[in-house]
């Protein structure tokens, strides 16, 4: 589960701040994903020369199907 805090401190072990997150497409336009992503994972492997990763999101209102997804958008996310 996505969690966002306010403040820049952890409490406990295993917190973390997720301040956005960012859909770009292949136009370079960038869609504000931070409030209707409900689950992010994030890949590494030794064996891929990049980090993957899958999100799951709600979409009441169906913006994805307005936008044109080409399977070349990228994920801009800042964790800490």
């Amino acid at each position: 589960m996505v969690k966002f805090f306010t403040k820049d401190s952890s409490d406990r072990a295993g917190d973390y701040n997720l301040s956005h997150i960012d859909l770009i497409n292949h136009k370079g336009e960038i869609i504000d994903l931070k409030y209707i992503v409900i689950e992010m994972n994030i890949y590494e492997s030794i064996y891929k020369n990049a980090v993957t990763g899958s999100i799951v999101i709600t979409d009441a209102k169906n913006q994805i199907g307005r936008l044109e997804i080409q399977g070349l958008e990228r994920i801009a996310f800042n964790l800490f």
